[in-house]
């Protein structure tokens, strides 16, 4: 056998992902390779061979054995591929999770999401011993207004902020009366409330803006490229809104008391980043939070009928009172009778 390979300069040694794919594959030739075959082979050391079997025995458990008689290495069974990622159960489970969440929004991209994460479970080999089936059967999901994405749509947006090009499209906005063509420099993929929104700069109106993905028909890169302003972040601007909508400028204080019956559901979930709950006297409590953009709040605290009052600010306590009113004389108007079909 050719003698082993003296040190190699740091800079000049093979990555250990890829020093253990040469090993693997030299051992399913069948030709039983020694510690100088491998060493000569990956251009290392003996040592450097050996730390990698050892790695590859106990921390990958390939059944990799050496043959006193045939002074070589083999594997004891049929090994198909190398487990190139190393996973716990929990590990998985979190995976699941999260695709079971990402593929609600969006049939076709929902799809390739299962089979995405279908294909990492599979290539985890003996590491595991959780399946994808079996976690099916124990976990499930469910929302509500959940947003249509195209697949074509997501993949041409990612890949345009990515490559920082500018993108044309049309699109048709809640009020709008019919669609318009948009030509935006893309900043950002956001899911938010069940929905996907991309976040871009319109030239046309010197401001960033928020596209529905369901309302986007068409995307195209134009061929142009923009250089993104390092001062706009959008996870930061989101981080003071309820939902989307978001306004370049701090939080405004507000403070809402919710009935005792509230109590529980509010102050167990994380409806906020910046919110605060405390107790009162009585059993209600009180939230207090910061948002930049009030229109979703409004809408939120509208949700919960009277058992949600806005104590501050004054100008928002008189919006919430405006559309309350209108809300009940729509219903106590004269003439008007509820219909139902069974």
């Amino acid at each position: 056998m050719a003698s082993a390979k003296q040190e190699q300069p740091k800079s000049l040694t093979r990555p250990q992902h890829e020093r253990l794919y040469r090993i693997f594959k030299m051992l399913s030739e069948g030709d039983y390779p020694n510690c100088n075959d491998f060493a000569d082979e990956l251009e290392t050391t003996r040592r450097t061979v050996l730390r990698d079997l050892d790695y590859m025995r106990d921390r990958w458990h390939v059944p990799v054995e050496f043959d006193r008689t045939r002074n070589g290495y083999y594997l004891t069974r049929p090994v198909e591929h190398l487990p190139m990622i190393e996973i716990s159960e929990s590990d998985l489970v979190l995976l699941f999770v999260a695709e079971r969440v990402a593929s609600q929004y969006g049939s076709e991209l929902g799809r390739r999401l299962h089979n995405s994460f279908a294909r990492l479970a599979s290539v985890l080999g003996d590491s595991v011993h959780t399946t994808w089936r079996d976690l099916e059967s124990l976990l499930s999901f469910r929302t509500t207004g959940v947003g249509k994405t195209e697949l074509d749509a997501f993949e041409t947006l990612q890949k345009a902020i990515k490559k920082q090009s500018v993108v044309s499209f049309r699109y048709q906005g809640a009020k709008d009366p019919q669609a318009r063509t948009r030509t935006v420099h893309p900043y950002h993929l956001g899911l938010v409330n069940s929905q996907w929104y991309l976040f871009a700069w319109d030239p046309s109106r010197e401001a960033m803006r928020t596209f529905s993905l369901a309302r986007l028909r068409g995307p195209r890169t134009t061929g142009k490229t923009f250089k993104p302003d390092s001062a706009i972040s959008v996870p930061a601007l989101l981080a003071e809104s309820l939902g989307v909508a978001y306004k370049p400028k701090s939080g405004e204080a507000i403070r809402i008391r919710f009935a005792p019956d509230l109590a529980k559901v509010i102050a167990e979930r994380v409806w906020h980043p910046s919110q605060k709950v405390r107790k009162v006297v009585g059993g209600s409590i009180e939230m207090s939070l910061e948002v930049a953009d009030t229109k979703e709040l409004r809408n939120w605290i509208m949700s919960w009928g009277p058992r949600a009052e806005v104590l501050a600010p004054a100008t928002l306590r008189e919006t919430i009172a405006v559309l309350a009113r209108d809300t009940a004389a729509l219903y106590s108007a004269p003439g008007r009778k509820a219909t139902s079909k069974s």
